[in-house]
């Protein structure tokens, strides 16, 4: 289970020295983005031109340069994975 945070500075200042994974997902005009470290996690839509976005996005891209956050693609249940 993912227990979710809904204050991005919040989320932001746990995880800036954890590993984790995160998803961007593009819906339409709108951008979801979800990140998990942990058993926590941050989830949240936006619109293409938020700020807060912009920031999350720029956090990401540290991360995964530092070898600490994974972008995982797509979600498959475990039953699924090798039929």
């Amino acid at each position: 289970m993912v227990n979710l945070v809904e204050d991005w500075a919040t989320f932001e200042e746990f995880a800036s020295d954890r590993r984790g994974r995160y998803q961007l997902i593009d819906a339409g005009k709108k951008q979801e983005v979800r990140i998990a470290v942990g058993d926590l996690g941050f989830k949240r839509e936006y619109e293409a031109e938020d700020p807060e976005l912009a920031k999350i996005k720029v956090f990401l891209e540290r991360k995964q340069l530092l070898k600490q956050f994974i972008k995982v693609s797509r979600n498959i249940l475990d039953d699924y994975f090798f039929e």
